[in-house]
C-alpha cells in the first residue's frame, strides 16, 4: 500500500470519528432553536432533560347509588316489577377508572428551556408571516427574556393536572393556600454532596391555581449548587393529602451531564 492510500485513509477515519459525536447531538445541539419544529418545541417542554415530571396513579372507584326499593312498581307475585337484586344490577356497580395525577416541572430558568417558549410563541404567532414593525416588537421582548440574568437563582415552574376532577379541585385550593412561609420546612432544591437550597419564593404562575412557580438561590455557603461534575439536581416538595389518599414525599431527578450543552452546565 503506497503512501498516498494510506494517507487517504487515516483522513477518512479522522473525519468520521469528527463526525461521530454530532451524530449523536440532540437537536437542541445542533440547531439553532429559531429552526426547531413544533415537535421538538413540545419535546423540550415535556421530555428533555430540563423537564421533569411526578405521577400519582391509582384505580379509583366512583360509587353509584343503589336503587331505593320504594322507587319502582310493586312486585307482583311472581316477582315481576321487582328491583334487582344481582351483581349485574347498574345501580351495584360503580364506577372504576385509572386515576391519574401529573406534576410537570420545568427548570425555567435554563436557557435552551427558555428557547423552547420562545420558538412556541414564534410558531404560535406566525413569526414568519409577521409584518416587519411586529416582528421587531417581538424580537424586542424575545431579546430581553432570552437576556434575564439568572446568575444568582434557580427558577423551577411546576404546573399539575389529573383526570379526576375532585382530586384536582383538591390540590388546586391546597396550592392556592401556600405561600412563601408555609413551604420553607418542605420545598427544597438538592444539588451535588447534598447541598440544600431553600426556597426563597413561592407564587402561583396562572389564574386558575395549576401552576406555581419556586425561586432558590444558586449558590449555598457560597458554593454552586450544582457543578458539570455533579450527578443530579433534585427538587424535593410535599404531594398534599387528599380526601383519597395521605400526603407523599415528591423527589424529581435531573441528570446533570444530560443538561450540558456544548460543555456548558445549563440550569
Amino acid at each position: 500500500m503506497n503512501m498516498r492510500r494510506i494517507l487517504g485513509l487515516l483522513l477518512g477515519l479522522l473525519l468520521l470519528a469528527s463526525l461521530a459525536p454530532l451524530s449523536g447531538a440532540e437537536f437542541w445541539e445542533k440547531k439553532k432553536f429559531t429552526q426547531w419544529n413544533e415537535k421538538e418545541v413540545q419535546k423540550m417542554l415535556s421530555d428533555s432533560p430540563w423537564t421533569q415530571d411526578f405521577q400519582d396513579a391509582d384505580v379509583h372507584i366512583d360509587p353509584l347509588e343503589r336503587p331505593s326499593l320504594s322507587s319502582g312498581p310493586p312486585a307482583n307475585e311472581s316477582g315481576a316489577g321487582a328491583p334487582p337484586t344481582d351483581d349485574t344490577d347498574v345501580g351495584l356497580r360503580a364506577r372504576e377508572s385509572f386515576a391519574r395525577l401529573v406534576y410537570v416541572i420545568q427548570i425555567r430558568s435554563a436557557l435552551p428551556l427558555r428557547q423552547a417558549l420562545v420558538r412556541r410563541a414564534q410558531l404560535q404567532q406566525n413569526y414568519e408571516r409577521m409584518l416587519a414593525e411586529d416582528r421587531q416588537r417581538f424580537d424586542q421582548d424575545i431579546d430581553r427574556f432570552l437576556a434575564e440574568d439568572f446568575s444568582d437563582r434557580v427558577v423551577i415552574f411546576v404546573s399539575f393536572d389529573s383526570n379526576i376532577d375532585f382530586d384536582k379541585r383538591e390540590l388546586t385550593r391546597h396550592w392556592q393556600a401556600q405561600s412563601t412561609q408555609t413551604l420553607k420546612n418542605s420545598v427544597f432544591l438538592i444539588g451535588g454532596k447534598g447541598r440544600k437550597a431553600e426556597l426563597q419564593d413561592f407564587k402561583l404562575a396562572n389564574p386558575n391555581g395549576q401552576a406555581f412557580q419556586l425561586t432558590f438561590p444558586r449558590k449555598v455557603d457560597g458554593q454552586e449548587l450544582v457543578g458539570p461534575g455533579d450527578k443530579n439536581l433534585m427538587l424535593e416538595f410535599v404531594h398534599p393529602a387528599t380526601t383519597r389518599k395521605p400526603e407523599r414525599r415528591a423527589l424529581v431527578e435531573f441528570k446533570v451531564k444530560k443538561m450540558l450543552v456544548d460543555g456548558q452546565l445549563e440550569y
